[in-house]
């Protein structure tokens, strides 16, 4: 039983340091800086027998700390203490009580975001987001399972959740509760999500920027990459008298209408089922205009050269939509763009069509997705107003 009736009295598994692996000295570096992920090529030798934990030793032997050994995964090593460690799940059981307290305040009372972010919050390869009375753990380290299973008693016990699902890199697991589906607060919305869902992991990120973005709802609205529709129900109940959502099937809320019932919402919802670059490019809505058109793609891995090409054509697909005053939203596809290049790639579109960008904010993650210094942080949704030349 996952739920324990008295998690302080209840044993705790001990999973021990069962191997050592030497670093190199450039690899040491890097996590001496607060970099907490290596490499492949930082590895001289790994002697252990495959456990989740591994001592860190530079090549004179000298104990440099404790990591998450994750052979097969993008980071063999992910730095959890710079300090040798004979308990790392105590440690780490301490590390997500802390982050979960934190979220207490970095959340203000709100029932939805993110409990634990990884590295972030010292624990590799673990995200906790909560939605209502809802726990999605997601592990995307092969070595975490384990572990995982001696963390989430405690962890459910604290939250008083009643659902559980567990993802991994493959699939999502109820652990805990009939149904994988479960309401939450998104500032006056009241809104279901499904925790097995594709689309669900991405979700605490974007609720910061959905609650803002509502300013500027009117008119009719689009919502390009929906997924479970927070933009296009915020601008809903925002003021917009229409709102069309778009993405594919596999990942578009079915739910978005029973919300915007149970909320009262009185806005028309179109519905439409299909990739949404596709259905730009399909000319379908060539005469169609909006008022605000909100474009948040997922992140895809490319070069910059191809991420500015990118950001050009999508952008001009999109303002071919608006007009004079309309408000377009957006945010890169690749995480490596920056933010000024972004913008220019923007600007470069809207010029072919006589049009001008005025910047009018940029919203990223709200005080839950916490990021660690010199790392680069998570794109954010520039919101622009469309300006017709002169």
């Amino acid at each position: 039983m996952l739920l324990c009736d008295d998690c302080e009295r209840t044993p705790r598994l001990t999973i021990e340091v069962t191997g050592t692996a030497i670093v190199t000295r450039k690899g040491l570096r890097r996590a001496r800086h607060g970099w907490p992920w290596l490499s492949k090529d930082d590895i001289v030798e790994y002697d252990g027998d495959g456990g989740p934990f591994v001592d860190l030793v530079d090549e004179t032997s000298l104990p440099m700390g404790t990591a998450l050994w994750d052979p097969h995964g993008p980071a063999p090593i992910r730095l959890l203490s710079s300090a040798r460690t004979r308990d790392p799940v105590g440690l780490m059981q301490t590390r997500l009580e802390r982050a979960v307290a934190r979220r207490d305040t970095d959340l203000a009372g709100a029932d939805a975001g993110r409990l634990c972010a990884g590295e972030v919050d010292g624990l590799p390869g673990l995200v906790v987001d909560r939605f209502g009375n809802g726990l999605l753990v997601s592990v995307d380290a092969t070595a975490m399972r384990p572990v995982v299973d001696v963390l989430l008693p405690a962890l459910v016990h604290r939250t008083e959740a009643a659902v559980v699902a567990l993802a991994t890199r493959d699939q999502v697991t109820l652990l805990q509760g009939s149904s994988s589906c479960v309401r939450f607060l998104h500032g006056r919305l009241e809104l279901t999500v499904d925790l097995g869902a594709q689309v669900t992991r991405r979700i605490t990120g974007e609720l910061e920027a959905q609650r803002t973005l509502r300013r500027w709802a009117r008119g009719r609205c689009l919502d390009l990459y929906a997924g479970f529709c927070g933009f296009g129900l915020q601008l809903a109940d925002g003021g917009a008298r229409e709102v069309t959502v778009v993405d594919v099937p596999a990942i578009l809320s079915s739910n978005i209408e029973d919300d915007a019932r149970h909320n009262q919402i009185e806005a028309r919802f179109l519905r439409v089922a299909d990739d949404p670059l596709a259905w730009l490019r399909a000319g379908s809505n060539e005469h169609a205009r909006f008022d605000v058109v909100v474009f948040h793609p997922p992140a895809v891995d490319a070069d910059d050269e191809a991420a500015l090409a990118r950001a050009t054509e999508h952008g001009a697909l999109c303002l071919k939509l608006l007009d004079e005053g309309g408000i377009f939203a957006t945010q890169p596809t690749s995480p490596t763009l920056d933010e000024v290049s972004f913008a220019t790639a923007l600007q470069e579109a809207a010029a072919k069509s006589r049009k001008r960008l005025q910047i009018l904010a940029r919203l990223g993650p709200g005080a839950d997705h916490p990021t660690l210094a010199g790392v680069r942080p998570p794109p954010t949704l520039l919101v622009a107003r469309v300006l017709a030349t002169a």
